[in-house]
């Protein structure tokens, strides 16, 4: 006897169903991460800063509607866990979760991902935005010419070898005893 007799075979549909909606969610969460990647790998190649905008409102709402597709797959699953929890007698699923002192399942904290890149990309959008709209009225005809800043490398890089390698040393040595 393995103690499933007694439980109807309507909670091993659900149970498979629940496996099917779980798949379907962790594989719709794991491409948004990936999409989200792939698009910010390649938003960094653009140089342009309108189409920079373009490209980041376009996975804004494409994330949004991703983010959307989770949520409805989340609450699927939701749907037959709850069922599955609350099927009487009590399936191993219900009794672990009645045993367990922390409720909040995993799907739980995974839904929030598309929502956060989501919310992410459209902060994003709104910055670039307003940066390549600010930079655009600020090109005009009396505008200043940009400040370009130059590092001077003043280190000594040649090879000093015998005589020349000990009057090197006195000479800098001397140096940094008048610069303290």
């Amino acid at each position: 006897m393995t103690g499933q007799e007694n439980i109807p075979t309507e909670i091993f549909q659900i149970n498979d169903e629940r496996k099917h909606l779980e798949g379907l969610l962790k594989d719709r969460i794991n491409f948004h991460l990936l999409f989200a990647s792939v698009f910010m790998a390649g938003l960094s190649t653009i140089h342009d800063a309108k189409m920079q905008v373009w490209a980041l409102g376009f996975i804004t709402v494409i994330s949004l509607l991703i983010a959307l597709a989770v949520l409805r797959t989340f609450l699927l699953v939701r749907r037959a866990l709850l069922e599955i929890r609350n099927f009487n007698p009590k399936p191993p699923y219900g009794r672990y979760h009645d045993a367990v002192s922390f409720k909040l399942n995993a799907n739980d904290i995974l839904l929030a991902v598309p929502f956060i890149l989501t919310v992410a990309f459209l902060m994003a959008t709104v910055t670039y935005w307003l940066r390549s709209s600010n930079s655009a009225s600020d090109v005009s005809p009396h505008s200043h010419p940009a400040v370009v800043y130059q590092i001077e490398d003043h280190s000594d890089r040649r090879s000093v070898t015998g005589a020349d390698a000990a009057e090197a040393t006195k000479q800098t040595k001397k140096a940094r005893a008048q610069t303290h």
